[in-house]
């Protein structure tokens, strides 16, 4: 029915939210929190500058971790955002 809809792409993208912890590893987790999904663009909320630019260059390594997760072409960049 969510593939009728339209909305089956979407729903799992969402699957990047809550996999979030595993997909980051427990060192970067303990420091975001995976909020959404807005279009292909998985939000994080960072707890410091400087967590930020950690983040920043392991954004490649992010997007293969989460496409091996949720499927490739569902998430397709990750925007870090300070809390």
């Amino acid at each position: 029915m969510l593939h009728r809809l339209g909305l089956g792409r979407a729903v799992a993208a969402q699957r990047a939210v809550a996999l979030w912890p595993q997909i980051a590893g427990e060192r970067i987790a303990a420091h975001t929190r995976a909020l959404d999904v807005d279009g292909k663009t998985l939000l994080v909320e960072v707890d410091s500058p400087t967590w930020m630019t950690e983040l920043a260059f392991l954004k490649g390594t992010m997007l293969k971790a989460i496409c091996r997760r949720v499927g490739g072409g569902l998430v397709t960049d990750v925007r870090f955002l300070l809390k």
